[in-house]
């Protein structure tokens, strides 16, 4: 006897499935099992920015950037961002998620201090703590001289800011686009 049970929450993909069997359950290779778990954490990744971006006013568009073993580099996982589609219908932002696209432009490794990952980063982690003079300057500074700017610039016409999430396995960092607006100007979002 089999049944199938689905798991969804307010019209969200289906996140896991679960097929129970009084039959005799299939034993799967270690690598087989490591696949799987793997694309369960990345589901369970995307599932946690897009919950983090759909419930925060304002929000349009989420990347979340992991630290590597070595702790020398930022990435953001194929599966680690989160666009609200209604408010992102411009090709803009599509640019920064669909490789399909002729202009696509990816999300590159950096160190942390450079780029706007890597910049956010090393602030949240100061220990003297970050004013808002000093973010703003220092995203002013990034504009000039990141080697990704146009990936910047993109980020930073929605604003940009810190998230995090207790819930992970990894020390992250995510890069907020939104908009707050007052007058119809961008603001950014602490």
């Amino acid at each position: 006897m089999h049944s199938y049970h689905s798991i969804i929450s307010n019209n969200t993909p289906v996140l896991l499935s679960l097929v129970e069997s009084d039959d005799e359950t299939a034993e799967l290779s270690s690598g087989e099992e490591a696949a799987a778990e793997e694309v369960c954490d990345m589901e369970f990744l995307h599932r946690l920015i897009a919950d983090a971006g759909r419930w925060a006013f304002g929000i349009i568009f989420a990347e979340l950037w992991v630290l590597d073993d070595t702790g020398t580099q930022l990435f953001r996982p194929d599966c680690g961002w989160w666009m609200d589609h209604y408010a992102c219908s411009t090709h803009a932002f599509s640019k920064l998620v669909d490789s399909s696209l002729p202009d696509y432009i990816p999300a590159e490794p950096c160190m942390p201090g450079i780029g706007l990952p890597g910049y956010l980063w090393a602030q949240a982690t100061n220990k003297a703590g970050n004013t808002r003079q000093s973010v703003m300057s220092g995203r002013q500074s990034l504009f000039r001289k990141s080697s990704d700017g146009i990936r910047t610039s993109l980020l930073g016409a929605g604003g940009g800011g810190k998230m995090s999430s207790a819930a992970t396995r990894s020390s992250m960092y995510g890069t907020i686009s939104n908009l707050h607006s007052s007058n119809g100007q961008h603001q950014q979002n602490h």
